[in-house]
């Protein structure tokens, strides 16, 4: 009896998780910052803009809900004041951003049987690192901290019958915790906002 009623559970259970679909996308975008990394530190001295490239992987659980993770590396573009300063020391000045996070997305229904808007949340962890070198000494510093939530929006048009390509916007906000490992004291929010293009492949 226990075993009949083992093999009921388990068969009302699978169903939704055997019936997911996997898929990748991989995103190209544009963001500019705005807040603060720290009390006292606006955003624009660290980074005024990026660049990321984004893979998500997910799974689909029917024609519109789909979860999955998310990874994103992108190239920094540092504030003219920043760059002055760099270029009046003689230094090399750099940034880079890493994310990564999970993420949920609902479809609404099929425009035309092409296109298919669709909007996104998710949270993660993100890491900055701004260095500088100069010809006589280099230094780093690296932040890290939540990615309290990440909101988005975008639109799908299939190119093939399992190609889809599209514009998004995308707002996340968070704030940093930790510098060089060490916990911030004077804490305060920051924002990016960006535009992009994704291609999404379903499996």
């Amino acid at each position: 009896m226990r075993q009949v009623l083992l093999a009921a559970a388990l068969a009302a259970v699978l169903p939704s998780a055997a019936s997911a679909a996997p898929s990748l996308a991989l995103r190209l975008g544009y963001e500019s910052s705005s807040g603060s990394a720290t009390t006292g530190t606006s955003m624009s001295e660290v980074a005024k803009a990026d660049f990321p490239l984004q893979l998500d992987a997910s799974w689909r659980f029917g024609p519109h809900f789909s979860m999955g993770v998310y990874y994103s590396f992108a190239i920094g573009q540092l504030s003219r004041a920043v760059s002055n300063r760099c270029d009046a020391y003689q230094a090399s000045c750099s940034m880079w951003e890493m994310r990564v996070g999970i993420r949920g997305e609902y479809a609404f229904a099929e425009v035309s049987q092409r296109f298919v808007p669709w909007i996104g949340v998710g949270s993660g962890w993100e890491w900055v690192r701004a260095s500088v070198s100069a010809p006589r000494d280099s230094a780093s510093d690296l932040v890290s901290g939540w990615e309290w939530v990440t909101l988005e929006g975008g639109g799908d048009v299939r190119v093939a019958p399992k190609l889809w390509i599209g514009p998004y916007l995308g707002w996340r906000f968070g704030r940093y915790g930790r510098l060089n490992g060490f916990s911030i004291e004077n804490q305060a929010d920051h924002s990016w906002l960006g535009v992009g293009v994704r291609g999404r492949w379903d499996f």
